[in-house]
């Protein structure tokens, strides 16, 4: 690769970053152990909202995720944070990959980056796993949730991350952050919306003062699992981050994990009519909100 020139994707696309390759090879040699030449640089089909790339250096392969190039949004694209908590969480039950290196602002590809290990293995983006047996379906949902357990059960002030995320109610900052983002972005008045914020509202759980590391993105398809078994080798970290309480997490993942699966069942057999989507949705609330009662 000549300078300035990007490199290709694994898509056919082309890189975001605009480079040097003697530059990038000459600072990744002096900060990432045992590196020697960059042969390859590809930047992988996904992980769009920070630019991830595969680095090959003689027969090792490595990650590279990167900030973006241009104005960001404040407070978006914080790989440094995605490091940080990575890097905590290793030694720990949650599977996630080695850390290398993190740069500052000022590097070759002109953004901040971070560089890990390449781990290889299986991502499934159906999350009927209409490829597997039964029986794998269920032992592959098993450790789906094992990893999940693992997660919640990290103490964040013994893994170093107890100033990472925010006090408080965690339900209660998503609701208001997303009611207003909502409204923010209104074209029409919607009933059902309103009613549906007003609902939440009326029924956030009490905050226990405890605190755990959440998973903001939690789905199958954010974590690999092993080629040749069901383990999970790795969970995928751009939405780590956030604390809530305890008493709130079961919920809130169980929630999310599901909404997937639950939500593509519910407009296949709606035909995607919005009108019987929010009928089940209003009767599924209005039943658990019994159940909760009794």
């Amino acid at each position: 690769m000549t300078e300035n020139q990007f490199a290709h994707g694994t898509d056919g696309t082309q890189c975001m970053h605009v480079f040097d390759h003697t530059e990038l090879e000459t600072y990744l040699a002096a900060h990432v152990e045992k590196f020697d030449r960059l042969d390859q640089i590809e930047k992988f089909s996904d992980g769009q909202s920070n630019p991830t790339y595969r680095l090959t250096s003689g027969g090792k392969q490595y990650v590279l995720r990167a900030k973006p190039t241009g104005k960001l949004m404040k407070s978006a694209h914080q790989v440094d944070r995605e490091f940080r908590v990575m890097q905590a969480l290793a030694g720990t039950d949650v599977p996630v990959p080695k850390m290398l290196h993190l740069s500052g602002d000022d590097t070759p590809l002109g953004t901040m980056f971070f560089i890990m290990e390449m781990v290889n293995g299986r991502i499934f983006w159906d999350p009927a796993l209409p490829e597997m047996a039964k029986p794998e379906r269920a032992a592959i949902y098993d450790q789906m949730n094992a990893v999940l357990a693992a997660l919640h059960s990290v103490d964040p002030v013994a893994v170093g991350l107890g100033d990472f995320g925010k006090p408080g109610n965690y339900f209660e900052r998503q609701l208001a952050r997303w009611s207003a983002q909502y409204k923010a972005s209104e074209t029409e008045d919607l009933a059902d919306a309103d009613w549906l914020i007003g609902w939440l509202n009326d029924h956030l759980v009490a905050d226990d003062g405890a605190s755990s590391i959440v998973h903001g993105d939690y789905r199958i398809d954010n974590m690999m699992f092993a080629m040749h078994s069901t383990n999970v080798v790795g969970l995928g970290t751009e939405h780590l981050g956030s604390s809530a309480g305890r008493s709130c997490l079961p919920m809130h993942a169980l929630a999310f994990a599901a909404c997937r699966a639950f939500s593509r069942t519910w407009w296949r057999r709606s035909c995607g009519k919005r009108s019987a989507v929010r009928r089940r949705l209003r009767r599924t609330i209005l039943r658990t909100s019994r159940n909760q009662a009794t």
